[in-house]
């Protein structure tokens, strides 16, 4: 797993984003989607998950310790990134 980004198209507040999960960086990163590459809308650290939620269709809630409580998104592929994530900080608590 080391070395690997993994990248979903999800909506964010109204528009389509990429959700990056960026396993060197140990990072959730949101991008704009477009053709262009851009600086993440936002950042979040792993270690700064507290928590997740999700409806069991298509929408997913991750809950940050810090300022920022709570990202929400609706991804198309919920359980294929539930799973990614699940595998990454597996990963890391292993490490």
């Amino acid at each position: 797993m080391f070395g690997i980004k993994c990248s979903y198209s999800v909506w964010w507040g109204g528009k389509p984003c990429q959700l990056e999960l960026d396993f060197p960086g140990a990072a959730f990163n949101l991008y704009r989607s477009s053709s262009k590459p851009s600086s993440p809308l936002w950042t979040r650290q792993f270690s700064s998950l507290k928590g997740s939620s999700d409806d069991a269709r298509t929408r997913l809630t991750l809950k940050f310790h810090g300022n920022v409580a709570q990202e929400t998104m609706e991804c198309r592929d919920l359980h294929r990134v539930l799973f990614t994530i699940h595998s990454f900080l597996l990963a890391k608590v292993v490490q």
